[in-house]
């Protein structure tokens, strides 16, 4: 696997214990920092230091991308990018300089991955494909250095695979396929629904009362903003989110576009049912919603958006409605050319 994926030190003191569970890891630490960084161990230690900490203090668990914005912080980044300033400014010796080089990069691919989510959660598709595109071309650089580093052995939820999706939706919101009419709030309102109640006291109206929900992002799993169980599991089961949109005058057609949503998702539009996502598997993610709901808006006029979500599995960082939903409105596309006939002979 790529090493510049979790760091060399992690990768250092975990074969160490694997081959002996007394090791010192301080002494580990200690020598790896001092013989690999040199003048520069220092503010490089102080950087691996704050990203564990992160990791330690984050009540955020799960193995996937999902759970890393809330994690990567502006005043993180801010950290590490000092720890990384300083570690430049003391490196002497080539070997310390292409040693604090290869940190620069792993630091830039993290800035520009923290960059990224950001803009996609903002519907900036343009600027998201153009930061993975600029990730790609940091662990080119990577590789160049050594092969050891820069390289993913498998392509699913790799940047190529992000750029082409963030290429997609960028096509669909201000490109052939169609332009962006509203990005919908990133809050809604929330409430878990555990004995299935929601659909007989019609929770899809829109004058139900909600005032009572709570209010959750749509950029974030529920998991991740506190719905567990006594053990600490993700809540399992329905829930449903209410969202208003307000809607331009001149509107020519609208389109439902939720990225991701997980597991299985039914979506009522102003009090009228506008359709079913049916279940996947929750890791075949992101598991977008697309429904056409034209007839069913007024132009001028706000619109109440209902999604009732089922997610009955520990879905690493992702249960529930976990990228920024939008309208669009398609454009029309060109007819496919007649298949030419093959003469006969």
């Amino acid at each position: 696997a790529d090493w510049s994926m979790c760091g060399v030190p992690t990768r250092l003191v975990r074969a160490r214990l694997e081959w002996d569970v007394g090791t010192d890891v301080e002494a580990v630490l200690e020598d790896y920092f001092g013989k690999w960084f040199g003048a520069a161990a220092a503010p490089m230690r102080a950087y691996y230091e704050a990203l564990e900490d992160a990791f330690a203090r984050a009540p955020q668990h799960g193995h996937e991308d999902v759970i890393l914005p809330r994690i990567y912080t502006d005043e993180l980044t801010a950290r590490l990018e000092d720890a990384v300033r300083q570690a430049e400014r003391l490196a002497q010796s080539d070997t310390e300089k292409v040693h604090v080089r290869i940190e620069r990069l792993i630091y830039d691919h993290l800035r520009g991955y923290v960059a990224l989510e950001k803009a996609k959660q903002e519907c900036r598709y343009a600027d998201a494909a153009a930061g993975a595109a600029a990730m790609i071309a940091l662990k080119e650089q990577l590789n160049q250095i050594t092969p050891f580093m820069g390289w993913r052995p498998y392509p699913v939820y790799g940047m190529a695979w992000e750029r082409e999706r963030m290429q997609a939706l960028l096509a669909k919101t201000a490109g052939p396929k169609g332009e962006l009419v509203a990005v919908l709030p990133e809050e809604a309102r929330f409430r878990t629904d555990p004995f299935d109640d929601g659909l007989y006291e019609r929770w899809q109206h829109p004058a139900y009362d909600d005032g009572g929900w709570e209010t959750l992002l749509t950029t974030v799993g529920w998991e991740d903003q506190g719905y567990r169980d006594q053990r600490g599991h993700p809540y399992k089961g329905l829930a449903w989110y209410r969202l208003n949109v307000a809607l331009p005058a001149e509107l020519k057609g609208a389109w439902l576009f939720a990225p991701a949503v997980i597991s299985e998702a039914w979506v009522w539009v102003n009090g009228h049912y506008a359709g079913h996502r049916p279940y996947q598997e929750p890791w075949s993610r992101p598991q977008p919603v697309e429904l056409d709901i034209s007839e069913l808006v007024v132009p001028g006029r706000h619109s109440q958006i209902t999604l009732r979500v089922l997610s009955n599995n520990e879905c690493f960082g992702t249960s529930g409605i976990y990228e920024r939903m939008f309208l669009y409105a398609r454009k029309p596309q060109p007819a496919p050319e007649a298949a030419q006939a093959t003469p006969v002979p």
